[in-house]
């Protein structure tokens, strides 16, 4: 009987290092889990970052972008104010030019009517000289 229980004891003690063994490999497949889980939270945030990182970068090129359009509309607007300012100079220009040719139209009217005016009172005056002599 003692051997039984001897034997017994062993079989107790083996069939205890064995839970224990099956305790120990079940706490390290939680801390394998955990460890996983850890690394998949890990990549997930490192997954993240990446994506905010080039969210952030297409918003800058797209303000940089809107910065260009901005830039060129500026140019563009003032290419038109130049426009406009070469034309309203051209068209001073051509009032004046009508201007100096309505004026210099009238100079010469004038200097024609002068003319008519002398020659006909020249002639007035050659012909009271012709009645003198008759």
């Amino acid at each position: 009987m003692v051997r039984e229980t001897d034997e017994e004891e062993t079989v107790r003690e083996g069939d205890s290092e064995e839970e224990t063994v099956r305790e120990t490999d079940r706490e390290k497949e939680t801390v394998r889990e955990a460890d996983s889980e850890d690394e998949t939270v890990r990549e997930t945030d490192s997954e993240q970052e990446t994506v905010r990182e080039t969210d952030e970068e297409e918003t800058v090129r797209e303000t940089d972008r809107e910065k260009d359009t901005v830039r060129e509309t500026d140019r563009e607007k003032e290419t038109v104010r130049e426009t406009d300012r070469e034309r309203e100079t051209d068209r001073e220009k051509e009032t004046v030019r009508e201007t100096d040719e309505e004026e210099t139209v009238r100079e010469t009217d004038s200097e024609e009517e002068t003319v008519r005016e002398t020659d006909s009172e020249e002639e007035t005056g050659t012909e009271s000289l012709r009645q003198r002599e008759v």
